[in-house]
C-alpha cells in the first residue's frame, strides 16, 4: 500500500512513486524539484516494477509518466506487456507513457512530469532514456534533447512509431 501526500506549495505536486521498493531519498526529492521548478512530494511504498510520476493540480490527478528499466535502447512492442523486460540495474529508462488530462494540456505539467523522470534517470546513472513516439510529437522530444533513431519496429495500434533516444 502507498499513501500521497498533496503538496500546497505549487500548482502542481508530482508524487513520486517508486514501485520496484527502492528508498527514494530527500536528496533525489530535492534534485527532482530543482530539475522540475516544482514541489514533489515523496509517496510510500508498493511492490512492482515501474516507475511512475503522478501530476496532481487543483485536487486531482492531471497526468502521468511512466515506464519501467530495461536493458535496450529501443522499446519493443512485447516490453508492455511481460514486466520480465524491467531490469533495475538496466542501462535505460523507458517512458511507455506521458499522459495529460486535455483540460490541464499547454500548463507545462507534461514537461515537469518527463523532466522528474530525466532528473531520476540522472541521478541512478543511467545510461538514457528512451521511448517510441509518433510523428507529430518528435519536436516536442526533442526540446528535451531527444534525438530520432528513426522509425521504431513497434507496430502497436497500427501506427508509425519513432524511436527516441536521450543520452545522459
Amino acid at each position: 500500500a502507498f499513501s500521497v501526500e498533496r503538496g500546497e506549495t505549487a500548482a502542481l505536486a508530482l508524487a513520486v512513486l517508486d514501485l520496484d521498493g527502492s528508498e527514494l531519498s530527500q536528496e533525489l526529492i530535492h534534485r527532482l524539484e530543482d530539475q522540475s521548478g516544482v514541489a514533489l512530494t515523496l509517496c510510500g511504498e508498493a511492490e512492482g516494477e515501474r516507475l511512475l510520476l503522478l501530476g496532481e493540480a487543483e485536487g486531482r490527478t492531471v497526468g502521468y509518466a511512466m515506464g519501467p528499466v530495461i536493458d535496450e535502447r529501443t522499446i519493443r512492442d512485447e516490453m508492455f506487456a511481460d514486466t520480465g523486460f524491467h531490469n533495475p540495474a538496466g542501462a535505460y529508462q523507458s517512458v511507455f507513457s506521458l499522459a495529460v488530462d486535455p483540460a490541464f494540456q499547454g500548463r507545462g505539467y507534461g514537461r515537469a512530469l518527463l523532466e522528474g523522470l530525466i532528473a531520476r534517470a540522472r541521478r541512478e546513472g543511467r545510461q538514457g532514456v528512451v521511448l517510441t513516439c509518433l510523428a507529430r510529437k518528435l519536436a516536442y522530444y526533442e526540446s528535451f534533447g531527444f534525438v530520432s533513431l528513426g522509425v521504431s519496429g513497434s507496430v502497436h495500434g497500427g501506427a508509425v512509431w519513432y524511436d527516441m533516444l536521450l543520452t545522459l
